[in-house]
């Protein structure tokens, strides 16, 4: 951010200089998040199914399935009406 304040401010706001800059840094970022998302997805597999593997009981399974599965279906319900509230409160 500091980096970023610096060119502004030598710059200015309209600088080819800021734009070539900008580009640069968003290959960076988006090579750097997709790395990250390389690395985690593997992880939460591995981690839920070496939990699921510790079960012992099956009862225990299909309780954790519900409590998975329902709050998967309420983040979603929350999303879909974000998603729909969202253009209404925008005009």
């Amino acid at each position: 951010m500091v980096f970023g304040l610096a060119l502004h401010t030598i710059y200015g706001a309209d600088s080819q200089v800021l734009k070539d800059s900008i580009q640069w840094f968003n290959i960076v970022g988006n090579g750097y998040v997709q790395l990250l998302q390389m690395i985690v997805m593997p992880l939460v597999f591995a981690s839920i199914l070496s939990a699921v593997a510790r079960l012992h009981n099956a009862s225990q399974l299909g309780k954790i399935s519900f409590l998975t599965i329902g709050t998967l279906l309420f983040t979603t319900l929350i999303a879909a009406l974000v998603a729909c509230w969202s253009p209404i409160c925008s005009d």
